[in-house]
Parts: structure tokens; sequence; C-alpha cells
């Protein structure tokens, strides 16, 4: 295991555009990505023939909760669809999830089989759950997924294909190896995505579903509904972002969107009460899951329950939190403001605009203060303290978290580096054309040397390229691939 070479990528989204594209316009766009992903991999099984490669996708491989295609209605009588999700589309069932991972395979052809063909040549691979699809925890799903990828080779024998299912490993939190790497998705150390309970994420007082996070919450029935709202980067608007969208929606467009946003803010406000008895509820089955992963990892379970204690607590569980989410603060200053010009339009005078206008600012101040003062919606510096957390916990040279989209390199104390994967998240082929759109980054770890390189993919030259690197002789890239008929377009 531990001379093996990783190449480590994560937040790949696959099915994030299937709110506002049906399946075959979906298919069409995404064939371009699936390409670079396909010269992706093949660049780096070319580039060391005779070593054994693992592929981690750590974390938001496949976009579950943004998949909402509707299922046929020949069929959808099998699934006894609620009005929820024939309104919403699937929701987070056993078979719902199963479904969808089979309809997101069938799209994304190409990266599938490129995956199989990788486990088939001898490879392994491994998968984290992220927020995105924690859905992974299903048993049905994992097998599933194995399903397809087997699938798509031929066997000679039972022995065979058996072999290569045990080489695709999903795993429910971390990956964890001793004086080398840890590993996890990150979500968990984020206010607007952590879990209850990631490893063991389900609903408390629904059975057969799992929790949905305050941002699950606001995609399923906003964001999934609104076809020109991008939810990676929407924390980066700024007021004229704002502006323009509004001016984009008309006046018809604003009023379904305040529907969306009263009709989200009321869901969440009402799920304060029953964040409470999560912890309670799956107890027992939580103690035992962090039981199994502590064997696996070779890990004190006491260890790797404090390390699941320093999560987030969600916003969803505080009613304040909740309404600092939804940036209250704006609403009480908007009516604020039509109360005072109403007052001045029915009692005009001087002293009353001076008085009314002086209460009025001051009142708005100290609303905004409340309410945003603690209010942080990037978790970069987050992951980076929890990496710091956890080095005094398990000993590693590499502490490796995703999540955010973005890259990073920190150096956390004299023995150990914070690392973040970024992105592969494929945004169609205008955008492809710039370098580092989203990154489009990945970790390489080198088994034998315990080495670690963060590395671009460069779209244009289909070729890696090193943003950072442990070693001083840049010697993982000694293949001369000019004559590689893979590699050329």
């Amino acid at each position: 295991m531990s001379n093996k070479h990783r190449i480590v990528i994560s937040d790949i989204h696959l099915g994030y555009q299937a709110k506002r594209l049906n399946p075959e316009e979906y298919k069409e766009e995404v064939h371009f990505g699936d390409e670079h992903f396909h010269k992706f991999i093949s660049y780096y099984k070319n580039l060391k023939k005779d070593t054994s490669w693992e592929l981690v996708i750590n974390g938001d491989f496949i976009d579950f909760i943004q998949i909402n295609y509707r299922i046929n209605p020949n069929e959808s009588k099998k699934y006894k669809l609620s009005l929820d999700e024939m309104r919403y589309g699937l929701n987070n069932k056993e078979k719902h999830v199963v479904w969808k991972l089979r309809k997101i395979s069938e799209i994304h052809q190409l990266f599938f089989k490129t995956l199989s063909d990788f486990v088939f040549d001898g490879n392994s691979l491994v998968i984290l759950k992220g927020n995105h699809d924690v859905e992974f925890y299903w048993p049905k799903v994992k097998q599933e997924f194995k399903t397809i990828l087997s699938e798509m080779q031929k066997f000679n024998s039972d022995d065979e294909k058996l072999d290569f299912e045990n080489r695709i490993k999903i795993k429910d939190w971390i990956y964890y190896e001793k004086d080398f790497f840890y590993m996890e998705h990150g979500n968990q150390y984020d206010d607007y995505t952590s879990f209850n309970n990631f490893i063991t994420p389900l609903h408390p007082t629904h059975i057969g579903v799992l929790e949905m996070p305050f941002s699950h919450i606001t995609m399923r029935y906003w964001t999934n509904l609104t076809n020109d709202i991008e939810t990676h980067g929407l924390a980066d608007w700024g007021l004229k972002e704002i502006w323009d969208w509004f001016k984009k929606q008309g006046v018809k467009g604003v009023i379904t969107q305040l529907i969306f946003y009263f009709r989200i803010l009321i869901m969440v406000i009402a799920n304060v009460k029953i964040a409470h008895i999560f912890s309670a509820k799956i107890h027992l089955k939580k103690t035992r899951y962090i039981q199994e992963i502590a064997k696996i990892h070779n890990i004190e379970p006491k260890v790797l329950k404090k390390i699941n204690r320093m999560k987030h607590t969600p916003v969803g569980n505080s009613l304040f939190e909740a309404l600092s989410a939804f940036y209250v603060e704006w609403f009480f200053i908007i009516v604020g403001f039509f109360i005072f010009l109403s007052i001045q339009l029915l009692f005009p005078s001087t002293a009353h605009f001076f008085l009314g206008g002086g209460f009025y600012l001051i009142s708005s101040i100290a609303i905004y203060l409340i309410f945003s003062s603690g209010r942080v919606i990037e978790p970069d510096e987050k992951l980076v303290e929890a990496s710091e957390k956890i080095s005094k916990l398990l000993s590693a040279k590499y502490y490796i978290f995703s999540h955010t989209h973005h890259h990073e390199w920190i150096k956390i104390n004299k023995e150990s580096l914070y690392l973040n994967t970024g992105s592969w998240l494929e945004r169609g082929r205008k955008e492809w054309k710039r370098v580092f759109h989203y990154n489009l980054s990945h970790i390489l770890l080198d088994g034998e040397k315990k080495e670690v390189y963060l590395m671009g993919w460069s779209p244009n030259d289909m070729k890696p390229i090193i943003i950072n690197s442990t070693s001083e002789k840049k010697d993982f890239f000694d293949l001369d691939n000019k004559d590689n008929d893979e590699l050329k377009i």
C-alpha cells in the first residue's frame, strides 16, 4: 500500500448541470470535460507503466443534490413518489439515489469508462464521500457504483470480477496512512455544509431518508429551480452582481425569488428543533461506524471520536445562525426604510425626519452588526485550523482536504503541510480554454519517496504543471510522451 503512487482529485460535481439541462443537452455539453479527464488519466497511466496507481477522489465526485431529473411516468409507480418529489425531483432515499447514479453514468459514459479501464488495468480507486455525495453512505449505492464499472469490462471468471470490485473502495469519512497522509473532504468544518452525523447521516424522524444540512435545503428548494444561479462562487457576489441579477429577473422574477426565499427560511427555522434530537437518535450507530473506521486505519477509536467532535455546529441547529445565514439584516433594514418613509409621508415634519432618520440609521447599524459580525461564509481558514488540530492527534506529513475549490499549500508546523486539492469542476467548453479556471488541480503522492506534488492540469497542452513540490529533483515526470498517441487530441 505505502509504495503506491496516488493521484488525488476532488470536487468534480458530476451532474451539477442537471438542474438546468435535459439529459440530451447535458450529455452534449459535458463530453468535452469527460475527454479532458480521459486524457488526464491516460497521461499518468503512461507516465509510470510499471507502477501501481491509486486514484483517490476526495469527495463531491457526484453532485446528487443537484440531479433533479424526473422519472418516466411509467416507472414512477414503483418509486411511490411524494408530492415533494414530483415537484423537486427524487430525494435521497437509497433506491432513488441508485436511479440517479445510473442516470449520470449513462450521460458520463466516457468518464465512467475511463475509471473502469483504470481499475481493470490493475490500478485501484478510492472514493471518499463529501457533502454533495454523502449518499454514498447507502450500501446499495456503493454496490451500484461498482456494478456500473464492472459492466463495462469482460471478465474471464467471477474471481476476476471480484478482484476488480475489491480494488474499488468507498470510504465513509477519512483515509489515513500513518506517518504519510491524512485525508478527508472537509465539509464538516464548514458551518453551512456540516452534518450533525456525517458518518451516519440518517434523518432522525424520517425513516430511509438522509439528513439535509442548510446548503442542501437551499439547493433543492431554491437554486435547483433557478437556472441562472451558480452555487459555486455565489459567496463572492458583490452589490453589483446582486443588482445585475435582480435587473435580469424582472418584477415577476423578483417576486418568485422572494417566495423561494421565505419558503426556505420557514423550512430551515422549522428544522431547528429537529436538529437537537440527531445526536441521541443516531449515537449508537455512529459509535459502531467510528470503531470500524478506526480499526481499518489502525487508529484508536477515542482519537477518531475527538476528530469527529471538531466538526462545526451546522447553522441549521440555531435559530440565530439560521437567520444570519439568510442575511435577514437586509430584510429588516429594507422594511425599516419603508416604515421610515411611510411615517414621513403621513406625518411630514423636520423633527420627525431627523429623529426618525437618526433612529433608523442607528438601529440599522445595530441590526447589521448583530447578524453579520460572526458570519464567515468561506471555510478556507477553518480547514487549515482543523488540520493543525488533527496534526496533534495523528502523525502524518501531509493533511489533505478539499471542499473549498481552491488549491492550497500551507506549512502548519516544522514537519507537516496542509494541502487542498482544489477542484476538477467541469464548466463548459469556453471556460476550459482558460488554463487554470477553477484550477483543474490535483495532488500526487509519491509512495516510494513520501514526496508530494501539487499540480495543475493544462487543458491547452494536455499535460500537468507543477505548482509546488517537496521534491527538489522533480524526477516524477521523466517519461517522454512525445510519441504517445494516447495524448494527442
